[in-house]
């Protein structure tokens, strides 16, 4: 099995745990938040941010200036009040917790982020991702 063909099977498995699973899109973190626009807006200072970059960094595990670039995006859009950072941290737990062995969440992490803003109307907020790096 090449390298692209065991990503996408990757994927796969993973759209389908993520429609199966016990996840409620519309219930992050133990909170309901509201689809849309319309949700509860969070306010970070610029050390803060900076913290907040480097920690989903470890956490996420990124590698690749692809992937930092991208985690430097979502937390910027939740300082815009483009995406709730409880979307954000949602998304990281998923990873975490459903694939606890992978060596790099980064990859799950992105897709599960993209999956519930869709599913809550901000789709279009979730930076693009150029899966083209990994082949």
């Amino acid at each position: 099995m090449t390298r692209s063909e065991w990503f996408t099977s990757g994927i796969a498995i993973l759209v389908g745990l993520v429609l199966v699973s016990q996840v409620a899109v519309g219930q992050i973190a133990g909170q309901k938040i509201r689809t849309g626009r319309n949700f509860q807006t969070e306010k970070f200072t610029d050390a803060q941010v900076v913290e907040y970059k480097k920690k989903l960094n470890a956490i996420l595990k990124t590698r690749l200036d692809e992937e930092k670039e991208f985690v430097d995006q979502v937390v910027d859009r939740i300082q815009s009040d483009q995406i709730p950072a409880k979307l954000v941290v949602s998304s990281w737990r998923w990873a975490r917790n459903h694939r606890p062995d992978t060596k790099y969440p980064f990859v799950y992490f992105e897709h599960v982020l993209r999956l519930q803003a869709t599913r809550i109307g901000l789709g279009d907020e979730v930076p693009p991702y150029d899966y083209g790096i990994y082949s």
